[in-house]
């Protein structure tokens, strides 16, 4: 969906100065769709299969993965993170964070039995997850992982001073 707002944020190299990107500042009525969207969203993402679940988060590691060159690029010049740093922080570590939780999607015990008590693990609802600059995939991927294998929805608000990679 089109973002409302119809500011934009300039994107600067940190190393250079440079501008090299810009992206939809978005408002509160951009927020309020986003949250709207996870919400309609919710009752049917909470009814997924764990495995289901997993199987799309191994996805997203594998996308990571096949795009590796440019996203360590787009990070290099997003955060102004070395070349080496932001290839196993920013791309390698993200793709294995989403691997793990596809893994443990799979062996959590949603229904479990301890004693004379039932632990029910059920996804509660909306997650907002709110990312630093300087992690940006990397805080990413633990954040929305752990959600998505739960069984929540999200909404990602990166920040504004390296957008580019959750853009």
């Amino acid at each position: 969906q089109a973002p409302d707002a119809d500011n934009f944020i300039t994107v600067l190299n940190p190393h250079s100065g440079e501008v090299f990107g810009s992206i939809p500042s978005g408002n509160a009525a951009d927020i309020d769709k986003a949250v709207a969207a996870a919400k309609r969203a919710f009752p049917l993402w909470k009814e997924t299969s764990s495995s289901y679940r997993s199987q799309l988060l191994e996805a997203v590691a594998a996308g990571i993965r096949e795009r590796s060159e440019e996203l360590t690029e787009l990070v290099v010049k997003d955060v102004g993170m070395p070349r080496k740093m932001a290839k196993r922080m920013q791309v390698d570590m993200p793709s294995a964070i989403f691997s793990d939780y596809a893994k443990n999607a799979e062996l959590v015990p949603y229904r479990e039995t301890v004693n004379n008590s039932v632990i029910l693990r059920e996804p509660f609802g909306v997650v907002g997850c709110i990312t630093p600059w300087n992690y940006p995939l990397f805080q990413i991927a633990t954040k929305i992982g752990a959600a998505f294998a739960a069984g929540c929805t999200v909404v990602l608000k990166p920040s504004e001073v390296a957008p580019l990679a959750a853009f």
